[in-house]
């Protein structure tokens, strides 16, 4: 090479569909927090937890968590040179005082940080629960969570929660990462992210549970860029996603069997690509709808009866589905708003009684094909914004009686 000149880094060419290496590439789009402090490592089933937290300078850092053991007694070492025991399920409970953590700690938004560490005298940690109120809130109002970054390591752990489903009563709004290194139990995610807004990272994550339900697990985590593989379809992992605006890809299984999927990605306005998904369950709802950086989709559902409300709605850049199903009931809105949709795959929907937006705003759809409406009962705004559409084949509407602004 001559001197004076360079060469131009190549950028690798966008892939066409998923593929692991795609998946890998999101391990980068995460960069821990160069202020935080350091976290020691965490060997395989260590049987411990280790939590960094955020001390404010008002002195009302106040936390409360609980860990429960096989037997015996958890310690909980705070940080400032004080421990605590506690017996298995008891309320751990803490106000961290600013003056009693290294002025070294601090972080540019001003609040010092602190190492807690916790351990069992004798047995096993089975589940590390912060979503806890502290004894001193009322029970109608939900604590702040500052927990900045956590890590478990536990054989026998089967979870590991900053938040809950239902009965929230704290907000991990400043979680950042959670990890677990090496095996556990039969471990469920189940609300144990929802809302923990600041999260942008769950990696490495063990084994799942094939027997319970890992629903909305990360539901909410707007800030969320890389999730270990999703091991184990279980019992549903319904809106395990929703809302993860900032997800390019994810590692999940692809034969659902008869698990629940409604709403898996709804609202992943960053995925980009997603694997080919078969499954055999009855309700669709939600699955890819507001996805709108997905331009295609192979998906194929075995089930005899389907309802596919949204299924596909406001995927706005969507080009191309490749879509199997036997039969649909509810078919409301299930393309409406994919606006770069030219065409949809002809399924049975004789048995659909709702068809209302099914095509509304899909305004590249130049032909519907023959569908059976039949059964439909409401075909209110079917077609509506469909501008460039050119060719209706649909047949049987005898029996529809709503079809307002078709």
């Amino acid at each position: 090479m001559a001197i004076g000149t360079f060469a131009l880094p190549v950028t690798p060419p966008e892939p066409t569909e998923w593929t692991q290496e795609y998946y890998e590439g999101t391990r980068d789009d995460y960069v821990r927090d160069s202020a935080l402090i350091s976290m020691p490592d965490l060997g395989e089933n260590e049987n411990k937890v280790t939590a960094i937290i955020a001390v404010m300078p008002s002195d009302r850092t106040i936390v409360a968590f609980t860990v429960t053991t096989s037997t015996g007694q958890y310690r909980v070492d705070w940080g400032d040179g004080t421990f605590n025991l506690y017996n298995s399920g008891a309320l751990a409970e803490k106000n961290f005082i600013f003056n009693n953590y290294s002025p070294t700690t601090l972080h540019p938004l001003g609040y010092r940080q602190g190492l807690v560490t916790i351990t069992t005298v004798s047995g096993d940690i089975i589940i590390a629960d912060f979503n806890k109120r502290p004894s001193t809130y009322p029970t109608t109002l939900a604590a702040v969570g500052y927990w900045l970054e956590a890590f478990s390591s536990g054989g026998a752990m089967t979870t590991c929660a900053f938040a809950a489903i239902s009965n929230l009563q704290s907000t991990n709004n400043y979680l950042m990462r959670y990890g677990h290194f090496g095996t556990a139990g039969a471990w469920t995610l189940t609300g144990t992210f929802t809302g923990c807004v600041s999260l942008r990272a769950a990696f490495p994550l063990p084994a799942l549970s094939t027997t319970v339900a890992h629903t909305s697990a990360f539901n909410a985590c707007a800030q969320l860029v890389h999730v270990a593989p999703i091991t184990s379809v279980g019992t549903s992992l319904s809106s395990m996603f929703v809302a993860c605006r900032k997800l390019r890809a994810v590692n999940i299984p692809t034969d659902f069997g008869t698990a629940g999927i409604s709403a898996l990605f709804n609202g992943c306005q960053s995925l980009r690509w997603v694997q080919d998904i078969t499954c055999n369950t009855q309700t669709l709802i939600n699955i890819y709808s507001n996805c709108i950086s997905l331009t295609k989709i192979k998906f194929t559902n075995l089930a005899p009866i389907s309802n596919c409300g949204s299924l596909f709605a406001s995927c706005t850049l969507l080009e191309t589905i490749d879509f199997t199903i036997n039969s649909v009931t509810n078919a409301t809105s299930m393309f409406s708003g994919s606006g770069k949709l030219k065409a949809v795959p002809l399924f049975n929907t004789s048995n659909a009684t709702t068809i209302s937006s099914m095509f509304a705003t899909c305004s590249s759809l130049k032909i519907i094909p023959a569908f059976d409406f039949s059964s439909g009962l409401d075909a209110s705004s079917l077609c509506l914004g469909c501008s460039s559409l050119e060719i209706f084949e649909p047949t049987l509407f005898n029996s529809i009686t709503i079809a307002t602004s078709m």
